[in-house]
C-alpha cells in the first residue's frame, strides 16, 4: 500500500522548488535551498524497490530508458529547434547563456551544443 506520508513530503519540496525558482525574495530562497533538495533526496531513498539491490543493472537500465533518454530527446530538439525560436522571438536577443550572448545558430554552433564540438551543451 502507498504510504501517503511520502507522496506529502515530496509534494511540499516541489512547492519550496517552484517558489524558490519562481522569483521570490532571495532570504526565503536560501532558506528553501536549505532542505528542498536533501527532501527529495530522502523520499527518493524511501521509494527505492528492494529488487534493484539484487538488480542494479536493471535500475540504471529503467534510469536511463526512463530518465536520460527523453532528457537526451528533449535537448536535442530544443537545439535543433534553436533558431526557428529566435526567428519567432522566443528567446530574448538580450539574454545571455555563461556569458555568451544567444543568437542563431551557424552550423558550427548546432555541433558545439550537440555534444560534439569542446563547448558544453545548454541543456
Amino acid at each position: 500500500m502507498r504510504d501517503a506520508s511520502i507522496s506529502i513530503a515530496r509534494g511540499i519540496a516541489i512547492i519550496f522548488m517552484v517558489m524558490g525558482h519562481a522569483g521570490c525574495p532571495v532570504e526565503m530562497r536560501q532558506f528553501f535551498a536549505l532542505f528542498h533538495m536533501p527532501i527529495f533526496f530522502f523520499v527518493s531513498g524511501c521509494c527505492l524497490k528492494d529488487k534493484y539491490f539484487e538488480a542494479p543493472i536493471l535500475y540504471v537500465r529503467k534510469r536511463f530508458s526512463g530518465v536520460y533518454w527523453p532528457f537526451l530527446k528533449c535537448g536535442l530538439l530544443f537545439v535543433c529547434l534553436h533558431n526557428v525560436f529566435y526567428h519567432l522571438h522566443l528567446y530574448d536577443i538580450h539574454y545571455y547563456f555563461q556569458g555568451v550572448s544567444v543568437g542563431p545558430y551557424s552550423l558550427i554552433d548546432y555541433i558545439k551544443h550537440s555534444g560534439g564540438g569542446d563547448a558544453q551543451p545548454f541543456w
